[in-house]
């Protein structure tokens, strides 16, 4: 077919389906098409022979059809008066290519000429346009917002058949994705002197609410003749939201006092404003009225719900809560898991994950990162590398937020090089988080000296740090003995403009200062107790620990149980004499108990890291890497002691303590006897 008879046959058809087809088959038929058009458009433009609008509108579809918006641009411009067809047809190849300013840039010109829709049929070509850059989010640029606005306003007199609310509906949702209050204000003047319903004034409330003016919401609400439920959820939700809690139970009681009838929406905007505040009282009133009214079981109510007693650590009563669920999907179950994992049950939240996949609900990824918190939390590895497998599996494409638990995941299950390796080969490096994470990770390990140059990597690259970043930097030198590297650092703080110093990157504080930040903290007590004690101010620890008794804290415990106790301590007991065989020395500084000496070093060698040190040699292969994890912080003593230990036994031996891991080789510690 010869492409100037299918051009000929497309200008004279009412279709250009015809034409397109036949050129999409092969690039060098529509390049050979293409370039015989242009020729034939300039000489048209050349003798002024463009007169007819309609075949001009074709034309410009045929540009718009093989991608050449330039030149379908350039033959409307041809038109200083371009009627509604030549318009729509420009709209039409701007839309395709989803170019959307252009497209917004065009309505207004319609609206300049005061051209008049001919047809409904252009009327919902033209929404199309609004409801697809609405969809897309872009309209809260606001040169688009005021595009869109002042073809609608321009427009009115015209279009009195369009539907009207469907229109400023639409507006509104521009004012209120974009965030402008005096464009809101604008809108909002304009309907209330169109005098629109409900609908209308509904949508304002809820605009004026994401907007965080609660004042213009409220008086919305109040000036509006007749309300339904959905303008009192609408005004409901936006008190949760914007954290007037109070006035939201305000309005539910106006609501059940005027009318009586609330849904589950109700229910669940009310919950969810309990959330923030852990307000579990008013949650569990709110969880008796739906079960009364039989929304308990709604998936969107009993979700809101598992999320009200995760957060306010009434974790048995989340499960509960799940388990009469009937039909759950991917967000109830991510509720439940993410509660479990963040109140500390993560081997529960491990089951249930594996209980998820036996119903076959695929997980998403929010769903495997509180799974990945879970592995660290249980310092398993290979549960974490079987979570890593799902994330690969079903997520596809990994966000900072997946990179960034893996990172710390790998990490603190003793695995620095496999975060190093996720965070070399990550893609997306353009977030100051994954920076930080890598940083910690170098810190937790003693490697302050990696860690430095992950800070100069990452200025160099042109990210700012963060206060985040200057204090996993400082802990990180702390760990590491770099306390020159330290000092610099801090002084470059203080330098920063953009940096604010929090008590975070301050190590020194009084008694007095520490009790009085947070005194329900049985750690600040500990801390002071042991001050005292290396003192020998016996007198002030008995007080101490009296003034914990009566505030009812307690010192949190080391854990070492196992059912081979006996077998533990014969080969515990052997080490022992092998140690003392060498040239150790106890050091018993860290006994902060009123004994003798021999009594000081009998307590050390009961401590839990040395315990599991002699069940890791006598269950695991001989030559073998052994993992511990300690609750607590590894004292002085053990710390020496595990040095000997590997110089007897030559096995490598990671200790992670609650500070840092410790990487025993060679007789030596990665943290250099700084933790």
């Amino acid at each position: 077919l010869c492409p100037s008879s299918c051009f000929s046959a497309y200008v004279s058809s009412s279709s250009s389906s015809i034409s397109s087809s036949q050129f999409s088959q092969s690039p060098a038929n529509v390049h050979e098409f293409l370039s015989l058009l242009q020729q034939f458009s300039e000489r048209l433009i050349g003798v002024k022979a463009i007169h007819s609008q309609i075949i001009t509108s074709k034309l410009v579809k045929v540009y718009s059809d093989l991608g050449s918006l330039v030149d379908a641009r350039h033959v409307f411009d041809q038109f200083f008066h371009p009627i509604t067809i030549l318009c729509n047809a420009m709209i039409y190849g701007y839309l395709r290519k989803e170019r959307y300013n252009e497209t917004l840039n065009l309505f207004s010109l319609m609206g300049s000429c005061n051209l008049e829709t001919d047809s409904y049929m252009y009327y919902k070509r033209d929404m199309e346009v609004i409801k697809r850059v609405v969809d897309k989010g872009i309209e809260s640029d606001w040169f688009l917002g005021s595009s869109m606005i002042n073809f609608f306003v321009k427009f009115d007199k015209i279009v009195v058949g369009w539907p009207s609310l469907v229109t400023m509906v639409s507006i509104i949702q521009v004012c209120m994705k974009g965030g402008d209050f005096k464009l809101g204000k604008c809108v909002h003047g304009y309907i209330v002197r169109l005098g629109m319903g409900n609908e209308v004034r509904t949508s304002l409330i809820d605009m004026h609410s994401n907007m965080g003016e609660m004042q213009s919401a409220c008086w919305v609400f109040e000036t509006m003749q007749t309300r339904n439920l959905v303008s009192w959820n609408v005004m409901i939700l936006g008190c949760t939201q914007n954290g007037l809690v109070h006035k939201s139970f305000v309005f539910f009681h106006r609501l059940v006092t005027s009318d009586g009838r609330f849904d589950f929406g109700t229910m669940v905007s009310l919950v969810q404003g309990c959330s923030p505040t852990a307000d579990l009282e008013s949650g569990k009133i709110l969880h008796c009225c739906a079960f009364r009214r039989g929304f308990d079981l709604n998936p969107f109510f009993s979700t809101a719900i598992v999320d009200l007693y995760s957060k306010c650590g009434a974790i048995k009563q989340a499960p509960f809560v799940f388990d009469r669920i009937e039909e759950r999907n991917v967000i109830t179950w991510t509720a439940v898991l993410v509660g479990l994992a963040q109140n500390g049950h993560a081997e529960e939240a491990l089951k249930r994950f594996c209980q998820m996949r036996e119903e076959g609900i695929a997980a998403n990824s929010v769903t495997l990162v509180s799974l990945v918190h879970s592995c660290f939390h249980l310092d398993s590895l290979k549960k974490g590398r079987s979570v890593h497998g799902n994330l690969i599996r079903h997520v596809h494409a990994f966000g900072v937020v997946n990179m960034t638990a893996l990172i710390d995941m790998y990490a603190k299950c003793g695995k620095i090089k496999y975060s190093e390796r996720i965070f070399e080969n990550c893609s997306i490096c353009g977030d100051v988080i994954l920076w930080n994470s890598m940083i910690t990770s170098y810190g937790i390990h003693g490697y302050g000296l990696q860690a430095l140059g992950v800070y100069r990597r990452m200025k160099d690259e042109g990210f700012k740090p963060n206060e985040t970043s200057f204090f996993s930097l400082l802990t990180a030198c702390s760990h590491s003995g770099l306390v020159e590297e330290g000092i610099k650092l801090f002084h470059s703080m203080e330098r920063d403009p953009d940096i604010v110093l929090t008590e975070k990157h301050y190590a020194g504080y009084t008694a007095d200062r520490l009790l009085c930040i947070d005194s329900m903290n049985p750690g600040i007590y500990v801390v002071l107790s042991n001050i005292y004690a290396q003192a020998r101010r016996w007198d002030s620890v008995n007080y101490i620990q009296s003034h914990m008794r009566t505030k009812g804290l307690k010192k949190t415990p080391g854990y070492n149980s196992h059912p081979t106790w006996a077998e533990i301590h014969q080969h515990l007991e052997n080490l022992r004499v092998a140690v003392e065989a060498s040239d150790y020395v106890p050091d018993t500084n860290g006994v902060l108990r009123d004994v003798d000496e021999p009594a000081k070093v009998r307590l050390q060698w009961d401590h839990s890291e040395r315990l599991a040190i002699a069940f890791g040699l006598l269950s695991t292969p001989a030559g073998s890497l052994i993992r511990i994890t300690k609750n607590l912080r590894v004292c002085v003593d053990c710390h020496n002691v595990t040095k000997y230990i590997y110089k007897i036994v030559r096995r490598e031996l990671i200790v992670r303590d609650a500070n840092r891991f410790h990487h025993f080789v060679d007789g030596k510690c990665s943290c250099n006897d700084y933790w």
